[in-house]
C-alpha cells in the first residue's frame, strides 16, 4: 500500500494500493467478447442517495425494465461510512444479472437511461460500478477481487488509465494528480 497526502472529495483514501499502476484488464466492456459480463452477476451496494435519484425515475424505470420498483433493492439498510451517504443497500439479482442490466443491449440500463435523457450517469449508476475494478473499503484504494476471476484479466489496459476520469469525478483531480505522480515515479 502507498500512502496518499491530497484531500478527497466524499470518501477519504488514505492508502492506495500499488496494483492499480501494474494490472490491465479490457476497459471496453461492451466491445468484450470474453467474459458474457460476469462483473454484472454479482449484487452490489448503492448509496442511499443514488438509491433515492433512482427512484424518482421509478414509474419509467419500470415500464422499461419490467420490474416493479419494489424488487430492486434489498430492504437492509447498511451504515457504512465508506459511502457519502453513510448507507448503502444491495441491488438484487435478476435473471442471475444485476436487476439494472440490460439483456438485450448489454451494460448498465441506468447508464444508458441517464444518457439518453441528457443526465449524468453517475447520479444513477452506482459508484461501485463505474468505478470497476477499482474499488474502495476503510481508507484504502484498491483492485476489485472479482478482476481474478474475468478472462478478459492481464489484457488490455491498465486499471489506472482506464479509471483515471472516474477516479476524478468521485476523489478529485487533486487526488488523481497524486496518482499520476506515484504512476510516474514507479516507471523510474
Amino acid at each position: 500500500m502507498i500512502g496518499v497526502k491530497s484531500a478527497t472529495k466524499s470518501i477519504k483514501i488514505d492508502e492506495v494500493d500499488e496494483s492499480i499502476f501494474g494490472r490491465k484488464y479490457f476497459a471496453h466492456c461492451l466491445n468484450c467478447l470474453f467474459c458474457d459480463d460476469l462483473c454484472c452477476s454479482h449484487s452490489c451496494q448503492i448509496d442511499r442517495a443514488a438509491k433515492d435519484r433512482i427512484l424518482i425515475y421509478a414509474t419509467e424505470l419500470e415500464a422499461r425494465l419490467a420490474i416493479p420498483a419494489s424488487h430492486w433493492f434489498e430492504e437492509e439498510v447498511i451504515n457504512d461510512a465508506d459511502y457519502p451517504s453513510g448507507e448503502a443497500m444491495k441491488i438484487k439479482v435478476n435473471r442471475g444479472r444485476c436487476v439494472f442490466y440490460d439483456h438485450q443491449l448489454r451494460g448498465c440500463y441506468l447508464h444508458r437511461f441517464a444518457s439518453e435523457n441528457c443526465m449524468d450517469w453517475h447520479l444513477l449508476k452506482p459508484m461501485v460500478c463505474s468505478l470497476f475494478p477499482a474499488t474502495w473499503e476503510k481508507g484504502r484504494l484498491f483492485i476489485n477481487s472479482l478482476l481474478d476471476e474475468l478472462p478478459c484479466r492481464n489484457q488490455g489496459v491498465l486499471v489506472f488509465e482506464a479509471q483515471k476520469e472516474e477516479l476524478k469525478f468521485y476523489f478529485g483531480t487533486e487526488f488523481v494528480s497524486e496518482l499520476e505522480s506515484i504512476a510516474f515515479q514507479m516507471t523510474l
